[in-house]
């Protein structure tokens, strides 16, 4: 494992030059025909941000994808929205209460201290099955979904996460 020893998340020229020497590249094998080596040397340093499509060139060139990327650069975890997401898939049923309950308390305290309209979205369907599972009341319920269906609704385009919510 590649260790950073901050205890911060790495910056994207540190985590690109700390991929390239853990998988014992040379920069010519991973930069050669991307950019020049002036441009490598101030990225690696974190004096410049590389392009987004610069930066997903050297990461396909290290033969992974930008989520895994992400996963190192913070410091190999998921971020907190990866987490709650996933605690979410593993519920699997509206039966476990407990759990749910459980996750809306970590929801709750998440949506303090940051701004999510994603997660606002798990919060208000987490509420919505609850409501459902307790009372067997669909109107009640609606009062939760709706909001995070007329969100949706009104995209041109669905993202992932948006396809992901159980609301349909």
């Amino acid at each position: 494992m590649i260790e950073n020893n901050s205890g911060e998340r790495w910056e994207i020229g540190e985590t690109l030059k700390a991929i390239r020497l853990n998988s014992g590249m040379k920069q010519t094998e991973v930069y050669s025909n991307v950019m020049s080596r002036a441009h490598l040397q101030r990225i690696e340093k974190n004096a410049q941000i590389p392009t987004y499509p610069l930066l997903l060139n050297v990461i396909h060139k290290f033969s992974m994808d930008v989520n895994e990327f992400e996963y190192i650069r913070n410091e190999y975890s998921f971020s907190e929205t990866q987490k709650l997401f996933h605690k979410f898939r593993n519920i699997k049923t509206t039966l476990n209460t407990d759990a749910m309950r459980n996750l809306i308390q970590e929801v709750d305290n998440y949506l303090l201290k940051n701004k999510s309209a994603f997660i606002q979205n798990l919060h208000y369907i987490l509420n919505g099955y609850l409501i459902l599972q307790e009372t067997n009341n669909i109107d009640k319920a609606r009062k939760y979904f709706n909001p995070v269906w007329k969100n949706i609704q009104k995209k041109e385009t669905w993202y992932y996460n948006d396809d992901m919510l159980p609301i349909k």
